[in-house]
């Protein structure tokens, strides 16, 4: 992982939807060997269940829909089930990249705060891919610091022992190059060249990649980069609970989970 700059900005957690949360939260659980730390009350608000794991110092949460008026189920509908939901990055400097959104015409579909966040959530339209939450988090900058959406006890929690780190997430776009430029113009970092094309994006803790494909307006977040212990073992748990794999990855709830070994 990178070290902590001055302004910092980091991949802090992964939000995925599912048609029913029972089987998806049981079967992240075995296959990353993670636990639940958080469950928010979202059944009014927003007709969602949700179950938050720790990876680390970073997160991943599904949502299930709870009636067919949520937006979870019309995202499920609409992508056939493919495609993560909800990416989420913690900075210091919120109000930068807020101004810098609306410089560009990016709607900010949703913002809020709490004692010790704020947040503004950009309009997947608008930004490309997947919704865009940004965060501002006291303390957010180390590892371990606080996080509001993870509840009071998640430190307690981490386990390391299968699964190790949240690596960074890959977008992908017919026209990957433009779609990197727009989050780099929004967030303040710089798309870098790999490969000759802009396909990569360094966070302080984690990172963003940007990935062609030919498939005709497809445009999502494909892939979640994790570390495991023994990667070939999180696969084979995977392949047993009946999910599609390769040597490197599993198919779970509409995106690539690639994997590779920590150090």
């Amino acid at each position: 992982m990178n070290s902590v700059s001055s302004d910092f900005l980091r991949l802090r957690q992964v939000c995925l939807a599912a048609p029913r949360l029972a089987p998806a939260e049981a079967a992240l659980r075995e296959i990353l060997g993670i636990e639940v730390v958080h469950r928010s009350d979202l059944a009014d608000a927003f007709g969602l269940e949700n179950a938050v794991f720790a990876l680390n110092g970073s997160f991943i949460e599904i949502v299930a829909p709870l009636r067919e008026d949520a937006a979870a189920a019309r995202f499920l509908l609409r992508s056939g089930g493919r495609g993560g939901y909800i990416a989420i990055l913690d900075c210091r400097d919120l109000e930068r990249r807020r101004a810098a959104a609306e410089r560009l015409g990016i709607r900010i579909a949703h913002a809020g705060q709490r004692a010790g966040a704020q947040y503004i959530q950009l309009h997947p339209r608008d930004m490309g891919a997947v919704m865009l939450e940004i965060d501002h988090h006291v303390g957010g900058e180390h590892r371990f610091g606080h996080y509001e959406w993870g509840g009071a006890h998640w430190r307690e929690a981490v386990r390391t022992d299968v699964t190790v780190d949240l690596l960074g997430i890959e977008l992908c776009s017919e026209e990957h190059e433009k779609l990197a430029q727009r989050w780099a113009d929004v967030l303040g970092r710089p798309a870098l060249r790999r490969d000759g094309a802009l396909t990569c994006m360094e966070l302080d803790f984690g990172e963003l990649r940007f990935a062609s494909t030919t498939a005709i307006g497809e445009e999502m977040l494909s892939s979640v980069c994790v570390s495991a212990r023994d990667p070939a073992s999180v696969v084979a748990t995977a392949a047993r609970l009946g999910y599609l794999t390769t040597v490197d990855t599993f198919q779970f709830c509409g995106v690539a989970w690639r994997l590779s070994r920590a150090d």
